[in-house]
């Protein structure tokens, strides 16, 4: 059961209030960690990973973006300039650090927040000790051709709010409880994912598989191998192009979008903590 956080607010510079929530563990901790969650969701949705972080010994600290959860902006869930989220978690994450400054800084994204961790990293990676990412959106299923990408383009510039076409289904865990749990959550978006966050999402994932050779820091990068909502290969392709000389691909078998919150979670939760602890090793 995830602790009770500190909460707070911030002020974004286009004069929106985001939620913010920050948890210390019972010992002083030996590092900070960002936790950047996904579209249409919430912080409070990472409960399994923020116990584990805490009793590893991380402070933990993240928001909710812009549309998402408890923070401010209408309509729900649309993203209508991707870097918007990482100029937002900027000012959460020099915020905290500047709380914790003798703690070293782990980041930890997942899909949508998985590539806002990694174009995050690409611009402060000197402020950070490692980057994990899980189920990052770099490529989305079915939208890889180029057609169609100039199409949601285009349609997305005078129609942002449109919804974009997608199937549906039970996809984001092989777990039917998570799936339950995400339909009954008043703070996530219940709606289909809108044309202007598509459009962003997929122009911002290219960008950042273009300047993966800039990337120098320890990288792991995780995706379910039966995603269907982020492709695993773009997950791949990252993790090949980084220029890190520590990095770890982990494509998880028979597991959906949400690794974290699938049936054998728990498993990837412990690789995660353990391959963190290998980087930030116990004061």
């Amino acid at each position: 059961m995830i602790p009770d956080p500190t909460r707070g607010s911030l002020q974004t510079t286009d004069g929106l209030t985001l939620s913010t929530a920050f948890w210390m563990p019972e010992t002083p901790p030996k590092a900070l960690a960002l936790l950047a969650h996904g579209h249409a969701e919430h912080l409070g949705r990472y409960g399994r990973v923020i116990d584990a972080l805490l009793a590893n010994g991380f402070a933990v600290a993240g928001q909710d973006h812009r549309t998402h959860g408890r923070s401010d902006g209408e309509p729900r869930a649309l993203v209508r300039r991707f870097d918007d989220l990482v100029d937002d978690f900027r000012l959460m994450a020099l915020r905290v650090q500047a709380e914790h400054s003798d703690l070293p800084v782990v980041l930890v994204g997942h899909s949508m927040g998985g590539l806002l961790a990694a174009r995050y990293a690409l611009r402060y990676q000197a402020e950070l000790s490692a980057l994990v990412l899980s189920g990052p959106a770099f490529i989305v299923v079915g939208g890889t051709n180029p057609l169609l990408q100039i199409a949601v383009r285009l349609i997305s510039l005078p129609f942002p709010t449109m919804p974009a076409p997608s199937t549906e289904g039970d996809d984001l865990s092989t777990d039917p409880a998570i799936e339950s749990q995400f339909a009954a959550d008043p703070l996530c978006h219940h709606g289909k994912t809108r044309m202007r966050t598509v459009s962003e999402i997929v122009r911002s994932g290219k960008d950042a598989l273009k300047r993966a050779p800039t990337l120098t820091i320890p990288l792991l990068a995780m995706n379910g191998a039966i995603d269907p909502i982020v492709s695993p290969v773009g997950t791949e392709e990252f993790e090949q192009r980084a220029g890190s000389t520590d990095k770890t691909l982990r494509i998880w078998p028979g597991m959906k979008h949400e690794i974290f919150n699938d049936v054998d979670g728990d498993e990837v939760i412990q690789f995660t903590i353990d391959w963190l602890n290998a980087r930030v090793p116990s004061s």
